[in-house]
């Protein structure tokens, strides 16, 4: 979140230098330090999908609903935030699941060709480290893919619950304070965000069946 705010301070500071030589050079320079702090976010997200906290997740959610009201034109979407989120779950699913089954497929008996293949930066296919699966590492190897599936289900339940939560506080808040239109806006932006991701959760479910 500190890093969030220096860049809007930053951002505020460099619309004051119209017309100076060494505007167009800090611009770079600070796009440069927002992509950072995107990067820093992905990074977040990836953590959340696989140990999630509501502490961590609220400032996450601040920092990315601060871009969005404070740079609008930094292309920051919070509509567009529960797509994000959900491709974040679907790419960790086959992160996790790829990792639990290389893990069980690389074995002393390993062919050379997939050890030389996991050695590499070539994304080895789901169904060739099967292949090399041995017999007595089956059971095991689905144990733990279960534990992590179950894991991710877990912190995505749990983020979805968050949503619905704060969309319900925020309702009635807003019902309290009838003629407070930021209320509805951020309670909008809640919202949004939560019914994207289920949205998108139901099409990336139907696409896997």
């Amino acid at each position: 979140m500190e890093a969030i705010m220096k860049y809007i301070e930053c951002h505020s500071v460099l619309e004051q230098l119209q017309g100076l030589a060494c505007q167009g050079e800090l611009r770079v320079k600070l796009i440069g330090s927002f992509k950072a702090v995107m990067e820093r976010l992905d990074h977040i997200v990836k953590t959340l999908c696989t140990r999630f906290t509501e502490d961590d997740y609220l400032k996450f959610f601040q920092a990315y609903q601060t871009m969005f009201e404070i740079c609008p034109k930094a292309n920051v979407d919070m509509k567009a935030l529960g797509e994000k989120l959900q491709e974040s779950f679907a790419a960790a699913v086959d992160r996790e699941t790829d990792g639990v089954l290389l893990a069980y497929a690389l074995t002393m008996d390993s062919s050379d060709a997939l050890t030389s293949q996991a050695a590499g930066t070539k994304r080895i296919q789901y169904k060739e480290m099967c292949r090399h699966l041995p017999a007595q590492n089956f059971h095991p190897c689905l144990c733990k893919t279960l534990e992590v599936l179950f894991n991710l289900l877990q912190s995505h339940y749990q983020m979805m619950t968050w949503h619905a939560q704060r969309a319900v506080a925020l309702s009635a808040e807003l019902q309290s304070r009838p003629n407070a239109p930021e209320r509805a806006q951020e309670q909008s932006l809640a919202g949004d965000a939560a019914t994207n991701q289920e949205a998108a959760g139901e099409q990336y479910a139907g696409g896997a069946q």
